[in-house]
């Protein structure tokens, strides 16, 4: 019997963790041996048992694991992989169509809405600037009408030629 080691020596001495020493001796894979309340372990004999209590690579059970994932909900590599496949296939049309200029960014949608809502508001509110000297002159109401009218109608179609330089 060789000299004991407590189990922070024992890690060194195998070159492990220490953690991986006290997993060894909760599953039963090495012995200790107790020096009054501390465990004290025989390197010899537990690098025997280390040795030939190694636990094996188990065979992997494809279908029992593609089961086992069912059950839980988790897909099954080939469904993965045709997710996968079917978003890249998405990301790709889609970043054609972006370099075709057939999608437009969001915040360039947002930056035109607002300068096109801006001009609309300004023209919309240079009418009664306009028309005051004029109306207040008038003295049918339905002369007023017809000239308010004919004033947004003007507005109206000078912003609808706007639009249709955009396109």
């Amino acid at each position: 019997m060789s000299k004991l080691m407590n189990l922070n020596e024992y890690a060194k001495h195998r070159g492990v963790s220490l953690r991986a020493v006290q997993k060894a001796i909760e599953t039963e894979r090495i012995t200790v041996t107790y020096s009054g309340a501390h465990k004290k372990i025989d390197p010899e004999t537990a690098d025997k048992e280390w040795v030939e209590n190694a636990t094996q690579p188990t065979k992997f059970d494809h279908e029992a694991d593609d089961e086992e994932l069912k059950k839980r909900g988790v897909p099954s590599a080939r469904t993965s992989d045709a997710v996968i496949k079917a978003y890249k296939a998405r990301l790709a049309k889609l970043e054609l169509k972006q370099k075709e200029n057939e999608l437009i960014e969001k915040s360039n949608i947002y930056n035109q809405l607002s300068t096109t809502t801006r001009i609309i508001r300004e023209s919309l509110l240079q009418i009664p600037l306009k028309l005051a000297p004029e109306i207040t002159s008038m003295t049918e109401p339905h002369d007023i009408e017809n000239r308010l009218y004919d004033e947004i109608e003007r507005v109206l179609n000078e912003l609808s030629e706007l639009a249709d330089r955009y396109k």
